[in-house]
């Protein structure tokens, strides 16, 4: 069910059912959020009062948002599927949220408990018919990967070729539809009490990319599309099993290789940089060149074979750029990075950016630029990792009120998520691309 087939206006026959088949997630989520809301009610009230001193109310709000962070961690775990998409959504969003929530919402990454195979074999035999067992001679019960909308097993075909199979969780679509109401009426109820934040907005753009999550066609055009790309020596993409791929179900071929944390564990030095070299390289690529790149480079999402070949896996989401906003994106890196002398104010409102003043790049303002030139604001020294950099960015966005494009913000998130992870090993990520070798082409025959 699209977004699109849900009826107007907000509550309705239709909505009400929906809200009451899922009636104990919606009061769930109901009393969370108005608690939430009550304690953002009663800290405004407190600083209106000027009852603390301004070093009081910075420490006062962060306890605010700790424990307002807890509840709504607590309640994304509780109610699962698109709560705990909304949660990983907003952990990846320092533009928006806090630290605080940042850092408790984090662990949903990775929270996400296995549902049992005999839940999913309805799913099966819906996608790939009655006799979907004929297809295969064996298929491991047990997940090698899950998520919130689907889980990943092991398997093998009639004709031998050894497979990965993706499944969608059985009520995912319904909980989907439960949510979509009950987002936008929270939105209704407390949306405009949540200050700096377009909250209607955001959870629009949230539901339509889950909309687009759920219908694993999308993804199966996107690796079919992402295999296209001439991709950097070393990087691999899985080949799409199209006869065993549908709308619920994906099939690709099975990758013999070990996840990319754990073979950075047990790698020497030497190895671990080129790996990671490799996937710096690919996404600098992929955003810079091709202006297509995979949106959600978790460290489970890549696996390194024998020959040390880099795996992407997982292309549910693919962020797309025209070639206006790749060519501003590499200016703004070029400016981040002092190897542009253009003008900064100059750069971010032709790039999408509002709500800038040349007031914000001047006097105490002065962070902001900082930010943008890696310097960190309160060691006053020069950060080496791009994480670190686009993080402090982000949140002297927020703290400005600066409207920031999605564009930016989705690239942010990949290289937050990209430069975390080589600063965990102690490599600098370089944004312009860089190894110890130049970055080569593929050989079209590998």
């Amino acid at each position: 069910m699209s977004i699109e087939e849900l009826e107007s206006p907000l509550i309705n026959v239709n909505s009400l059912r929906k809200m009451w088949d899922g009636r104990q997630r919606s009061a769930r989520a109901i009393k969370s959020v108005a608690k939430i809301d009550a304690s953002y009610r009663k800290a405004s009230q407190r600083i209106k009062k000027k009852e603390f001193t301004k070093d009081e109310t910075r420490a006062y709000y962060k306890r605010v948002h700790g424990n307002n962070a807890d509840r709504l961690y607590q309640l994304c775990n509780q109610n699962g599927g698109t709560w705990v998409k909304f949660g990983q959504f907003l952990s990846a969003r320092p533009d928006l949220m806090p630290r605080e929530f940042i850092k408790a919402l984090e662990p949903l990454q990775n929270d996400t408990q296995p549902t049992l195979f005999s839940d999913l074999t309805m799913t099966l035999e819906e996608e790939l018919g009655e006799n979907w067992e004929a297809l295969f001679s064996s298929i491991d019960e047990e997940p090698i990967a899950t998520a919130s909308i689907g889980q990943v097993h092991r398997a093998t075909l009639v004709d031998g070729r050894e497979v990965a199979v993706k499944i969608q969780l059985p009520e995912i679509k319904k909980l989907f539809a439960q949510d979509v109401i009950l987002f936008r009426t929270l939105c209704s109820l407390f949306g405009r009490n949540v200050p700096q934040i377009d909250v209607t907005s955001m959870v629009e753009y949230l539901l339509k990319t889950i909309e687009e999550e759920l219908d694993f066609t999308n993804e199966a055009n996107n690796i079919v599309e992402f295999t296209k790309l001439d991709h950097i020596q070393g990087i691999k993409v899985p080949v799409l099993v199209k006869e065993l791929s549908t709308a619920m179900v994906i099939t690709t071929e099975w990758i013999e290789g070990s996840r990319l944390v754990d073979y950075l564990s047990q790698s020497d030095r030497e190895k671990q940089k080129k790996v990671l070299f490799l996937l710096q390289n690919s996404y600098v690529q992929q955003v810079m060149r091709h202006g297509v790149y995979q949106g959600d480079p978790h460290p489970g999402n890549f696996l390194v074979d024998d020959e040390g070949n880099l795996y992407i896996l997982d292309y549910g989401y693919m962020g797309k750029l025209t070639s206006t906003e790749t060519n501003n994106f590499l200016r703004l890196m070029m400016v981040i990075t002092r190897n542009s002398n253009e003008n900064i104010l100059k750069v971010l409102e032709e790039s999408g950016f509002e709500g800038l003043s040349k007031e914000m790049f001047q006097g105490d303002a002065l962070d902001l630029m900082n930010s943008m030139s890696g310097i960190n604001r309160k060691k006053k020294m020069k950060i080496a990792h791009m994480d670190e950099i686009m993080k402090d960015l982000m949140e002297q966005f927020r703290e400005y009120q600066i409207t920031v494009p999605d564009y930016f913000l989705s690239i942010g998130r990949v290289f937050i998520t990209v430069g975390g992870l080589l600063r965990t090993y102690k490599v600098p990520f370089n944004v312009m691309g860089g190894d110890v070798s130049p970055i080569k082409k593929a050989d079209p025959e590998s």
